[in-house]
């Protein structure tokens, strides 16, 4: 039967869950993966994947599941009831396995039902999946309860990275099991690969047996610093949350959704080692551990599109960003930008905008030119230049902007975009006739004139597997070169292309390159503590001990003088035809 489970279809995938699911099969050709969405969804999704777009209606339904073998349910709120719609579908179309859209607290728990009346209907599609097992149709239903680790990045959990609070009900010391994003996925997968043993089965999972208290004594040891603590009740807080939900605030769903693992209650069946009969052994998953799950997630996120970027936004980070920035200009002599866009720019934006020092600077060599900066988060600090100002917004998502812009500027993006087609496009729909877009970045691959590059084992391999992975994510580093002729593509003209040599430290012989590569050393260090741990844990699936020696081994080539490598920073611009 194993062979036979290839086609498989997720329904609803543009929520969290539904990358975390997309993810996991984006190594694995055996299956052939498609999506199912409603006809109105913008979502953008991972390249690789058929997307099939369906108003749900039973005969939408019946073409698409056609042919698949496993339907995989992971519908929000709004759709649960209708997952019986699709239960029918699979049986007409003769479909093998039906996983339905629990992935969350343990809905076989009355307790848990009390407090979220709105899952009552994944009961009742469990228990519709029952009634339709003797047509053939096989299901799974797979509980992680909350998970882990996305819930460190989003600060639904209760711990706040930025301020470093956290939230502990009751004495914080009630035990229960969470999942990692990873550890989601895996099963899934695994469930396919043992169709056999994983039929018709109730599959409870985990990461970690943990307490908040436990989880807020790694967050401080991560972080190095005492976190404030606010304590409140289980009592408090779901009587809080129903008070919202009557008001017809929803946010008190997260809070409930938190009592089922939090909670003081008889009944939660929460702790699935000791309450339920853990699966992790039937599906080939191990436990992780507290501590190495918020090593790697103790730095901040961005919290705007969560998840579409693994890049964190922390201090450590923001200081990065403003070497690199420092970098740049020295490579330019000076200068902030290559593009001949004149000394009267009127309306100017800096896409991923990072910091704002960009953005600042030139708005303060530019007093006359409005200049917007955009970015998923709002790090930017409040002190700028009257003429200048920072939005919240993300580059990859459609534009909005009602004016044109003389210039448009962005810079180490590579990574961060999902089409750059798409982008390139849009800059230049928004710019005026004659005004330019600049893009610059630097191309991951380490080169040099005699050779020694090739010492650097560590390096090297951590420049491919992270390539690897940016492309598994779905925002390849790999298209740099390229820039030029997208930018043409684009409907540019005068596209011109300037490609500097950055030495990764300083042993070059020019006063300049050796400025240079003093600052680039720091960078490059600071960049792989930045990209290895969400890159390398959450898409390749590393372990955390396996991540921090690596980077050690990275760190001691970065730092010896025989190696005299450099990478190639690109500076692309291209002008809009004048009308």
């Amino acid at each position: 039967m194993s062979s036979q489970l290839k086609n498989i279809l997720v329904v609803g995938a543009s929520g969290s869950v539904g990358r975390i699911i997309l993810d996991a099969f984006v190594d694995l050709p055996q299956f052939n993966v498609s999506i199912l969405t409603r006809s109105s969804s913008k979502a953008i999704f991972p390249a690789g994947f058929t997307v099939h777009k369906s108003d749900y209606s039973e005969a939408d339904l019946v073409t698409v599941f056609k042919g698949q073998d496993v339907i995989i349910s992971v519908v929000g709120i709004g759709g649960f009831g209708e997952q019986k719609k699709f239960i029918d579908a699979a049986v007409s179309t003769g479909v093998k396995r039906f996983i339905p859209s629990e992935f969350s607290g343990n809905t076989l728990s009355s307790t848990v039902l009390q407090l979220l009346p709105i899952f009552g209907p994944k009961k009742e599609v469990l228990d519709y999946l029952k009634e339709k097992e003797a047509s053939g149709l096989t299901w799974t239903a797979i509980w992680p309860a909350l998970l882990l680790d996305w819930g460190l990045e989003s600060g639904l959990s209760g711990y706040d990275l930025a301020t470093r609070t956290a939230t502990i009900w009751d004495d914080g010391n009630t035990v229960f099991t969470l999942t990692n994003t990873g550890q989601l996925g895996r099963a899934v997968t695994a469930v396919l690969e043992r169709p056999d043993q994983t039929a018709n089965k109730n599959l409870y999972i985990a990461s970690v047996e943990t307490s908040q208290n436990e989880i807020l004594g790694a967050l401080e040891e991560a972080t190095g610093t005492k976190w404030a603590v606010r304590n409140t009740t289980t009592d408090k807080e779901v009587s809080e949350s129903l008070q919202k939900l009557e008001r017809g605030d929803f946010t008190g769903l997260y809070t409930l959704g938190l009592a089922t693992s939090f909670g003081k209650l008889p009944g939660l069946r929460a702790n699935y080692v000791r309450d339920e009969e853990l699966a992790n052994e039937l599906l080939g998953l191990k436990m992780e551990s507290v501590k190495g799950t918020v090593a790697r997630n103790g730095r901040r996120y961005h919290s705007f599109h969560e998840g579409a970027y693994l890049v964190p936004n922390d201090e450590e980070e923001q200081d990065r960003m403003d070497l690199l920035h420092h970098i740049y200009r020295l490579l330019l002599k000076g200068e902030l930008y290559l593009a001949p866009i004149g000394s009267a720019p009127q309306r100017v934006l800096d896409i991923g905008t990072g910091t704002g020092i960009w953005a600042i600077q030139f708005a303060e060599d530019h007093p006359s030119a409005p200049v917007i900066g955009t970015d998923l988060s709002p790090i930017q600090p409040a002190w700028v230049p009257p003429n200048c100002v920072f939005e919240v917004d993300d580059f990859d998502s459609d534009w909005v902007y009602h004016n044109p812009f003389d210039f448009i500027h962005g810079r180490e993006l590579e990574g961060c975009i999902a089409d750059e087609d798409k982008l390139f496009r849009q800059a230049f729909q928004h710019l005026k006739p004659g005004g330019y877009f600049e893009f610059d970045g630097c191309y991951p691959v380490s080169l040099s004139e005699d050779n020694t590059h090739g010492k650097a084992e560590n390096f090297l391999f951590w420049i491919k597997e992270i390539r690897a992975a940016a492309n598994k994510f779905g925002k390849t580093l790999d298209n740099v070169p390229q820039w030029k002729e997208k930018m043409a593509k684009a409907g540019f003209v005068e596209v011109t292309e300037f490609v500097a040599k950055l030495p990764l430290r300083p042993w070059a012989k020019d006063d300049k390159l050796r400025e240079i590569g003093k600052f680039q050393q720091v960078q490059q260090i600071q960049s792989v503590e930045s990209y290895t741990p969400a890159f390398f844990s959450r898409v390749l699936g590393w372990s955390e001990e396996e991540i921090q020696v690596f980077m050690a081994k990275i760190k001691a080539e970065l730092q010896d003088r025989s190696i005299h490598a450099y990478i190639p920073a690109y500076f692309v611009y291209g002008r809009k035809p004048f009308e």
